[in-house]
């Protein structure tokens, strides 16, 4: 027996992935706001933030600020 696929939840899933998408999108531009602001005044910015943009906090350690 096919299985029956509620037609009413696939456009709200739809819905649901494309806010999902520009919540990334901004929670990126976020992190790289906040990396750029704190490279700016010679600090090490946030691992999350690093992370967040998929670069690893510890190479950081390697770059001279200031």
């Amino acid at each position: 027996m096919a299985a029956v696929i509620d037609r009413t939840t696939v456009p709200h899933a739809r819905v649901r992935r494309a806010i999902d998408a520009v919540g990334s999108v901004f929670s990126a531009l976020a992190a790289a706001r906040a990396c750029a602001a704190a490279i700016e005044s010679g600090r090490k910015p946030a691992a999350r933030h690093l992370t967040a943009l998929g670069i690893d906090p510890a190479a950081m350690d390697r770059v001279r600020l200031g």
